[in-house]
């Protein structure tokens, strides 16, 4: 996700693994009226115990409807795994 991008509204609705191999701390959850949200609690656990050094894996629950906007000055990237029941 390049600097600035904003991915449009989608959800999550199964628990996932999400891990990132390109990210920073100007990444912002957008909820459908379009207030910025508070970091995901996932996503915090796993920055504190991440050693910064190999990709950053998180175990992410599921998610209500939203959107992501990049407000950082580099791209953002990662891959993420829906498990679905």
């Amino acid at each position: 996700m390049p600097p600035g991008d904003e991915e449009p509204l989608h959800h999550h609705r199964w628990p996932s693994v999400f891990v990132l191999d390109g990210l920073h701390d100007k990444v912002r959850d957008i909820s459908p009226d379009g207030v910025e949200l508070p970091p995901s609690r996932d996503v915090i656990q796993a920055i504190e115990a991440w050693d910064g050094q190999s990709s950053l894996v998180v175990n992410m629950a599921p998610q209500p409807l939203g959107r992501v906007l990049n407000k950082g000055d580099t791209s953002i990237h990662g891959i993420r795994v829906e498990i679905k029941g």
